[in-house]
């Protein structure tokens, strides 16, 4: 019985006016492809088509799901991976490469282009690189639910589809780095641990909290979890803590009637002089600048 060949695409007209937005959508499509059956399914523009002998190179990112299948992704950084169903790869702008199917089990396959500053600067600053782009997905059903909307949205072209295809490009890239970040079960219970951390931190903002005990708590030694919640956050535990405690402190200096040394007192700090010199580090002005500020801003 031969298999019915799946296959859609689009290709969008990227104006200037889309491409100054930052984060654009270029092409999106699906494909599912039978075994034995010829690759690429169907013919692309000619700054698109490509067979796997000569491969391509193309200007802009392109994120591949294969959730059925199996095949072979190739490129100037990734030689020859296997790719199996349940990967991610992603084709870096000005970096050659090729793939396709394998021929006894042919594959499916999701895709969607996008470009603009904002998605470099935003895959740039994500650490996702040429050499590790072939991403396991333990989370499928995210990726693929976000998959089908682009689809939804590539078909029926709603109105402003430029801007909901864009934010859907945006939440797939963050979908992906956040996969990128649970690439194993070691990983997956670090990120958690860190996770559960970060709640009982901001639940308790107005308590004490022995961060060694709650690095215990998690079950870490206090090194690694340091070392966890900063490169999971970006902040040290202290740091990260007292981020929110003088937010929190901002909070009440515009809503409530507490003077100075009572927000000091109550958010924990060893005294009203180390409160305000924290604060004024972080705002530039001191806490009753602030509200006086605030108050002026608000009674014009």
């Amino acid at each position: 019985m031969i298999q019915e060949l799946e296959t859609f695409y689009k290709y969008f007209l990227c104006s200037d006016i889309y491409k100054h937005w930052g984060f654009y959508v270029i092409s999106a499509g699906h494909s599912k492809i039978p075994p034995h059956h010829k690759y690429p399914p169907v013919s692309h523009p000619d700054h698109h088509d490509f067979n796997f002998q000569k491969g391509r190179t193309l200007d802009s990112f392109t994120f591949v799901f294969i959730p059925q299948g199996q095949g072979i992704f190739d490129s100037e950084a990734v030689r020859s991976q296997t790719i199996s169903a349940g990967n991610l790869f992603i084709v870096f702008p000005g970096v050659w490469h090729r793939y396709q199917p394998l021929a006894q089990t042919g594959w499916e396959e999701y895709w969607i282009e996008f470009g603009g500053n904002a998605a470099e600067n935003f895959i740039k600053h994500s650490q996702l690189k040429p050499a590790e782009s072939v991403l396991t997905i333990h989370q499928p059903a995210r990726i693929m639910n976000i998959f089908l909307d682009i689809l939804d949205i590539s078909q029926n072209l709603p109105h402003g589809f430029e801007y909901l295809l864009s934010s859907e490009a945006f939440r797939l890239l963050t979908a992906v780095i956040t996969e990128r970040d649970i690439q194993s079960d070691q990983d997956k219970e670090r990120t958690e641990a860190i996770r559960t951390a970060r709640q009982i931190l901001l639940r308790n903002l107005e308590q004490d909290i022995d961060l060694n005990e709650l690095a215990e708590q998690v079950g870490m030694s206090y090194s690694l979890f340091r070392k966890s919640f900063k490169e999971i956050t970006g902040f040290s535990p202290y740091q990260y803590r007292l981020n929110f405690r003088l937010h929190r402190a901002g909070q009440l200096l515009r809503t409530s009637k507490l003077q100075v040394s009572q927000i000091a007192q109550q958010l924990g700090f060893t005294s009203v002089y180390h409160f305000s010199e924290l604060f004024k580090k972080k705002n530039t002005i001191s806490p009753l600048e602030y509200r006086k500020n605030w108050k002026s801003g608000n009674s014009s």
